[in-house]
C-alpha cells in the first residue's frame, strides 16, 4: 500500500487509522493450524487446542477469521466473552482466563458453561465453595524467568505475582479434592514480546 492510498484512507476513515492485511493474518492462521494438527500427530493424536487472546484485539472481522480456521479464544473479561460469543464462538471453544475476579463474574463464566482457568489458590476456593463438582484449568508459575521487552509484561519467575507455583501444589490439589474440581488442563505464560516487524 501506497502512501497515497493511506492518506485516501484516513481521509476517508479519520486517524488514527489501523490497517490489517486480511491475507496475511489467514496465513498466520493456517500457520498455527498446521501446526496444532503435527502436534496431535507426534503426540498420538492427543487433542491439542490453540488459542487467539482476544485482548490483543477484539476486532470482530479479525475475530471471525480466527473462527474460520477453527482455532479456539481466550478472554478476560465479561465483555471480552460477550464479544467472543456474539462473534459465533461456542462455549467449548471458549477460555476464560482470570486474574483479579469475583465470585459475581465467576457466576457469570460458569452460567455461561465456559471453562476457566484460575489462577491461585484462593480463586479455586471461592470457585470451589461455589461451583464444586465442576472442571477447571489452573495457572501454574514454573518459577523460571518469564520474558519480555520490559518487566511488566514478564509473568513468569519469582518476582510476578500470576500463577501457583510448584511448592503450592499439595495445596492446591488439597483445595481441589475438597470441592471435588476436576483439573482437566494447565495454563502458562513466560510474557509478551513487542514485536517490531512491518508487512
Amino acid at each position: 500500500m501506497n502512501k497515497e492510498e493511506i492518506e485516501n484512507l484516513i481521509k476517508k476513515y479519520g486517524s488514527p487509522l489501523y490497517l490489517y492485511k486480511e491475507n496475511i493474518l489467514k496465513e498466520h492462521c493456517k500457520d498455527i493450524l498446521d501446526f496444532k494438527h503435527n502436534l496431535e500427530a507426534n503426540l498420538n493424536r492427543i487433542k491439542v487446542n490453540m488459542h487467539y487472546s482476544t485482548k490483543a484485539n477484539n476486532n470482530p472481522t479479525i475475530l471471525k477469521i480466527v473462527k474460520e480456521f477453527d482455532l479456539c479464544v481466550d478472554c478476560m473479561s465479561l465483555l471480552e466473552l460477550n464479544i467472543n460469543q456474539k462473534c459465533g464462538f461456542e462455549k467449548d471453544k471458549i477460555l476464560y482466563v482470570c486474574n483479579n475476579i469475583d465470585v459475581q463474574e465467576m457466576r457469570k463464566v460458569y452460567d455461561a458453561g465456559i471453562l476457566i482457568c484460575l489462577d491461585s489458590i484462593s480463586q479455586i476456593e471461592i470457585w470451589g465453595h461455589n461451583f464444586p463438582n465442576s472442571n477447571i484449568m489452573i495457572r501454574i508459575n514454573p518459577g523460571t524467568e518469564g520474558v519480555g521487552h520490559s518487566k511488566k509484561v514478564v509473568t513468569s519467575g519469582k518476582e510476578t505475582k500470576f500463577g501457583i507455583t510448584e511448592e503450592n501444589f499439595e495445596e492446591m490439589f488439597r483445595v481441589a479434592k475438597k470441592y471435588n474440581l476436576n483439573i482437566i488442563g494447565i495454563h502458562q505464560h513466560l510474557g509478551s514480546y513487542h514485536v517490531k516487524q512491518v508487512y
